[in-house]
């Protein structure tokens, strides 16, 4: 009779050990911030897509058709940009840095206080960049096409 009290008792034990098993949904990695994932798609070095791919006010502005533009370090927190070529420092500047503007993953503030509104298309490859230069010579609605390189 101890025998099988014993043999249920192991058995009792044997069961609860079981079902006690770690649960898997402790393991789930947790999702990535988009503020991140954005940054990280964008930071490349991009090439102006063709000569027509630089619009003032909806103008083809030529003097940008060489235009290159990296960004680098970027993160939630924000990143930094650099342009070779470019036609006129109150459009582009030569390096800067940038923040996502009020948390929005297609904005970005520069340094210079220009809001860019980005757009990435064709898997990530292709990436249109539109701001407005609030006044000087160069005051207007700008819009660039770029490539990934």
């Amino acid at each position: 009779m101890n025998f099988i009290k014993y043999k249920n008792l192991f058995f009792l034990i044997l069961i609860v050990l079981i079902s006690c098993k770690k649960n898997d949904d402790d393991n789930v990695a947790p999702a990535d911030d988009p503020l991140d994932v954005q940054a990280k798609k964008i930071e490349a070095l991009w090439d102006l897509k063709d000569a027509s791919s630089a619009t003032k006010d909806g103008s083809v502005v030529a003097d940008f058709a060489d235009l290159t533009l990296t960004f680098s370090a970027g993160s939630k927190a924000g990143g930094n940009f650099n342009t070779s070529n470019s036609a006129n420092a109150s459009v582009w500047a030569n390096s800067g840095s940038w923040v996502f503007d009020g948390g929005d993953k297609n904005k970005l503030k520069r340094n210079d206080n220009v809001v860019m509104t980005i757009s990435l298309t064709n898997n990530d490859n292709d990436l249109k960049v539109s701001f407005n230069v609030a006044s000087g010579v160069k005051q207007g609605n700008w819009v660039f096409d770029f490539v990934k390189k």
